[in-house]
């Protein structure tokens, strides 16, 4: 079956399942910023995003998912950031080494 796909700003290809993905992952983010585990969520994003990049290539494979060059591209920025977050050490961690 296939779902209705629109373009949101004229860029990004969005549908019902890729708003639901945004929701949860918000949420998900949400919530770690608000417990000890964001060092953990951070880490689980960047795989997320990671897995993302990597099935923008494959899209056929993961058609219900809609993602074009410009969802490449913001994905791998995401993943660049939560993985910077996620396995950077932090300073207050760093500095009592």
């Amino acid at each position: 079956m296939l779902q209705k796909i629109t373009l949101r700003l004229g860029i990004f290809a969005v549908n019902a399942l890729h708003n639901i993905a945004h929701l949860v992952l918000g949420a998900v983010l949400i919530w770690g910023s608000m417990s000890a585990a964001i060092t953990t969520v951070n880490k689980a994003m960047a795989v997320v995003f990671g897995v993302l990049v990597i099935a923008s290539f494959v899209a056929p494979i993961v058609e219900q998912l809609p993602l074009n060059p410009p969802d490449t591209i913001l994905h791998l920025a995401s993943a660049a950031i939560t993985a910077y977050l996620g396995f950077m050490p932090s300073p207050v961690a760093a500095s009592r080494v």
